[in-house]
């Protein structure tokens, strides 16, 4: 007997997989509503948050609206390819719209297109008496009207208190042009905004800033900067020395085309000439918004990316704090080709883009090219900054020879008002460097000393703590085991933890996968307690990840010197350290030696002190 049979769909499946579950911040779902307004080519759009106390939000905008068909092909039509056949629209699944449900469990949609309007409502409730999605049905009005084309929409119904600074942090940057369309964001009475600066306002500030241009894995574009008391710097605008750098990266050829827009500050005493509160404002007021390096396709912001800092730039700063720039003392940009929709595509929760050739190659193009400014800003700090402009560097004596011939090639001071690469006037220069000469010499001496004194503190500290490790070491190489027997436990620690040590004390290494597969379950079950404990964001089935989350916390909260916590997160980020957790857990033939282990717990050892530690 043949019969047919059809798919039914779970009510659940667009409360949950598509709603709630789908986004992990309110300020996400928001946008992704603001971002249907921009499909509708709305110039305008409003955000009213001035009734949200009592569970309201209302988003408006002057687009194109839906005819009566419209809403019934795109909105209720589930993960639609509308979007995904038109590579100018953001998103791509048409699943977005949805993800409300996270914080409201109602939403009200009115729109009109040709003086025609068209109203219907989907609410929670209503999806939760019919468990089959195809059967449920909502009542949809359409009637003449005089209203403008557009689309109104209104959320209600509130699960939660939504957090008002996540979404003026999160909207802040959300174009990257904000002429080309405008968003108004209404806020309560009693909320105080931070009145954030511009980007515009912030560029006569920072000391390197970047402008890179690439198509189809060429270097259109290169002007590398640097900038220091007012004076700007030609850092480097050799197009082929870049090319080289570039011309290996796979698939770069089939990115289109990419801009990039890097600028980075340095606030330090000895070089900024901005006064404490202007640093702190700027803090506040700009890169706790627009820190990092952000990406853009179509003007919009694709999230996942700048202060989450995507890059690891924080990372690298632990090997090498000079030679990388830091993620929240950065402003920047990435702007995408809308061809590369199909390449690089969004993740459904909007946080970064899905692994594959394309956005690895994008990753190791980024990556590649702050190396390079960190690399270029270094120099910079060191041969125009540090060093006193008459006397050292090849670099600085560039300088002097250019000003007495007035004529400028490379690495030499830039017109602010004219913009071009001619030398200012040399006058103006000199007084500017004699200015205050004597006594940022008396400074620097002064500083010198102290910075003399904390290099030698922090010698003496590295010694003895090397001089702690090695005897440790040492005690460990004796008796054959792991932990030492002298370690001790917290009464009120779980249980399995403190079996798991007590095997640990007493397996020798004739013993050794016993002893790998004690250590790497030791730190995986320490994590997941500290985790739950502090209510520490996990991550399934990613030991490395769920270490680094903890370390973040422990780092901010001060539970460790800050020391401590770059050396363990420093050697989690290791190949090495990778290979055990992998091998142990999924190789049957991964063997590791004994002192790699005694290495790995004489590193780990203070962070799993205080993880198994019952909080207070």
């Amino acid at each position: 007997m043949e019969t047919t049979m059809k798919f039914n769909v779970d009510s659940q499946l667009l409360l949950y997989s598509l709603g709630e579950d789908a986004v992990e911040s309110d300020s996400i779902a928001i946008i992704e509503l603001i971002k249907n307004g921009v499909d509708a080519r709305a110039k305008n759009i409003v955000l009213d948050l001035t009734k949200i106390l009592d569970n309201e939000i209302k988003i408006t905008d002057n687009g194109d609206g839906m005819s009566r068909e419209e809403v019934e092909d795109h909105w209720f039509e589930i993960a639609s390819s509308f979007k995904a056949d038109h590579p100018q629209l953001l998103g791509g699944k048409g699943v977005g719209r949805f993800s409300f449900f996270r914080f409201a469990d109602k939403i009200q949609v009115q729109t009109t297109k040709g003086r025609q309007t068209t109203e219907f409502s989907i609410d929670r409730k209503t999806l939760e008496q019919e468990k089959n999605l195809s059967k449920t049905e909502f009542p949809v009005y359409t009637y003449k009207s005089n209203n403008n084309d557009g689309t109104i929409i209104t959320l209600s119904n509130f699960k939660h208190r939504i957090d008002l600074h996540e979404i003026e942090i999160s909207t802040q940057n959300l174009f990257l042009d904000k002429n080309k369309i405008k968003l108004d964001i209404l806020y309560p009475s009693e909320y105080q905004t931070k009145n954030y600066m511009n980007p515009e306002d912030i560029f006569r500030h920072v000391t390197l800033d970047a402008t890179i241009k690439i198509k189809d894995g060429i270097v259109t574009h290169l002007n590398i900067l640097g900038q220091h008391h007012g004076v700007k710097y030609i850092l480097d605008d050799k197009i082929n020395n870049f090319q080289n750098l570039i011309d290996d990266i796979h698939k770069i050829d089939e990115l289109g085309e990419i801009s990039f827009r890097v600028t980075n500050f340095y606030f330090d005493n000895t070089y900024s000439d901005l006064s404490s509160s202007d640093r702190n404002h700027i803090r506040k007021h700009f890169l706790s918004a627009y820190q990092g390096i952000n990406i853009y396709r179509n003007n919009v912001k694709i999230h996942g990316h700048g202060k989450n800092d995507w890059l690891k730039l924080a990372e690298s700063r632990v090997q090498s704090t000079s030679m990388y720039l830091d993620n929240k003392m950065t402003y920047g940009y990435i702007i995408l080709d809308s061809t590369t929709e199909k390449k690089l595509i969004e993740k459904t929760n909007r946080e970064n883009f899905k692994r594959n050739d394309f956005s690895i190659c994008l990753a190791t193009l980024s990556k590649l090219i702050m190396k390079y400014l960190s690399k270029l800003r270094a120099q910079f700090a060191k041969d125009v900054i540090r060093k006193d402009s008459r006397k050292s560097s090849e670099l600085e004596n560039k300088i002097a020879q250019n000003e007495e011939q007035n004529t400028s090639k490379s690495n030499i001071p830039i017109d602010d008002n004219k913009n071009t690469d001619t030398l200012q006037n040399t006058n103006d220069i000199e007084k500017e460097k004699l200015k205050g000469q004597e006594e940022k010499k008396k400074k620097e001496k002064k500083e010198e000393k102290q910075q003399e004194k904390e290099k030698e503190k922090y010698k003496e500290q590295e010694q003895e703590e090397q001089e702690k490790q090695k005897k440790k070491a040492k005690s460990h190489l004796d008796n054959e085991c792991i932990i030492d027997k002298s370690f001790t436990v917290h009464s009120n620690t779980p249980e399995k933890i403190k079996s798991v040590i007590e095997e640990l004390k007493s397996v020798r290494k004739s013993n050794l996968y016993s002893q790998a597969l004690l250590l790497r379950c030791l730190i995986d079950i320490s994590t997941d307690y500290f985790q739950t404990q502090y209510d520490v964001e996990k991550a399934n089935n990613n030991l490395p990840k769920n270490i680094r989350a903890s370390l973040d916390y422990i780092n901010n909260k001060r539970l460790l010197d800050h020391k401590v916590v770059s050396r363990i997160r420093n050697h989690v980020n290791k190949e090495k350290m990778t290979d055990f957790f992998n091998g142990v857990a999924h190789e049957y033939n991964y063997k590791p030696t004994h002192s790699e282990l005694i290495d790995i717990w004489d590193i780990i050892d203070p962070y799993i002190s205080l993880c198994i530690h019952p909080k207070d």
